[in-house]
């Protein structure tokens, strides 16, 4: 029987797209302003977690690793429609799983962030996102995520890059669980910029 409203922990599915997001935070930031889509990386770019200029930013191949705790809420409207809310906290440590540890490398670089994106649906059909946005902060003190302060400790420190959730869309079973087997497709476009944090492969030679 299906209930009211209910919630489903998708850590998994959640952190793949944050990871795409995390990406995308970088192409937008680095673009025009214009509207990008999530499932397309930038290759080949560079971040400096304290943001102290390219001089001493670290290299990029592809994407900001990301840990973190998500979930995936449905309450249902009337009859199948339902609203659907997808948030997450997490915590970006490195990137492209390289070991060099923001936090060790740079002081004061902790980089967590938080998720969020609402839309509508049908129960055994599609979900869209109608809006939501992803935000990054630095927090200069470390051992905070997780913990009760601030919003799963993800929202400490100074913002320093935000995205837009302009657009997405997914598909439900009739539970109102997300398939695993569907591709969800986010449309973001930056809110924020961060000069100092990141920057194209043009603007710095690669490594080697």
């Amino acid at each position: 029987m299906l209930i009211d409203k209910f919630s489903q922990k998708s850590i998994g599915d959640d952190i793949t797209i944050l990871n795409k997001l995390a990406a995308t935070l970088a192409t937008v930031v680095l673009a025009t302003g214009a509207a990008q889509a999530a499932t397309v990386p930038l290759n080949e770019w560079y971040f400096n977690p304290v943001g102290q200029g390219f001089a001493s930013s670290q290299y990029v191949y592809e994407y900001l690793d990301v840990n973190g705790s998500g979930f995936f809420e449905v309450s249902r409207t009337g009859g199948s429609a339902v609203a659907v809310r997808e948030h997450a906290a997490f915590i970006v440590p490195q990137a492209d799983s390289n070991g060099h540890l923001f936090p060790v490398d740079y002081p004061g670089g902790t980089i967590t962030g938080i998720y969020e994106a609402t839309g509508v649906g049908e129960l055994g059909g599609a979900f869209r996102y109608t809006g939501g946005s992803l935000r990054f902060y630095q927090n200069p003190v470390n051992f905070q995520f997780g913990t009760t302060a601030g919003i799963y400790g993800a929202n400490l420190g100074k913002l320093v890059g935000s995205v837009r959730i302009l657009d997405g869309s997914g598909e439900l079973d009739a539970s109102g669980n997300p398939l695993p087997n569907t591709q969800k497709m986010i449309l973001a476009q930056a809110a924020r910029r961060s000069r100092q944090r990141l920057f194209l492969r043009r603007q710095r030679p690669g490594p080697g």
